[in-house]
């Protein structure tokens, strides 16, 4: 972990942005436990990370325990690599971009963003959790408020990218949940 850094998950409930290595344990409250069945799949968790202006390679191990067996463990290490640093501010491009309200609770999402300069090729590219290219929508002009219906998407954790030509300039990350 670079020093600096935070790192925070969602499973069930969000939890805050820690320091890294403030918490070198970070237990859920007992009111958030979740109870797994064997062999069922789960993709309800989310890992995050909060470069804060650092680059560099910042990995975090999650581990998921029995209250009752403590002992009895499963983990995952999840590494970031931030490369660049300030990309808002250096492309020039983007002033202001936001998506609200999140988590939607199944309101359709407002997608605002102020432009500078031209806006051919400019497009807003939604991902989800895996990457995946799941819509995108054009920019039409240097203010753009562009909704994007809730009942499109599928609840979970999503991604709306700002880019030219392909190239992502500014990204923020979104939440949809059901009614």
């Amino acid at each position: 972990m670079d020093a600096g850094t935070e790192n925070y998950f969602c499973w069930g409930v969000c939890y805050g942005p820690q320091l890294a290595g403030d918490m070198p344990e970070w237990n859920a409250a007992a009111q958030h436990a979740v109870t797994l069945s064997p062999n069922t799949p789960v993709s309800n968790f989310s890992g995050y990370h909060v470069p804060n202006g650092i680059a560099g390679t910042s990995t975090y191990r999650f581990v998921w325990y029995d209250v009752g067996n403590p002992t009895d463990t499963a983990w995952v290490d999840i590494q970031f690599r931030t490369t660049g640093v300030g990309i808002d501010e250096a492309n020039g491009v983007v002033g202001a971009f936001g998506v609200y309200p999140t988590p939607s609770a199944g309101s359709d999402l407002q997608l605002q963003l102020e432009v500078s300069g031209a806006v051919n090729e400019l497009a807003v590219s939604v991902y989800n959790m895996l990457g995946e290219r799941v819509e995108t929508l054009p920019v039409r002009s240097n203010t753009n408020r562009i909704i994007l219906p809730a009942a499109q998407l599928a609840p979970g954790v999503y991604f709306a990218s700002v880019e030219r030509a392909g190239a992502a300039l500014t990204t923020k990350r979104f939440v949809v949940t059901g009614r």
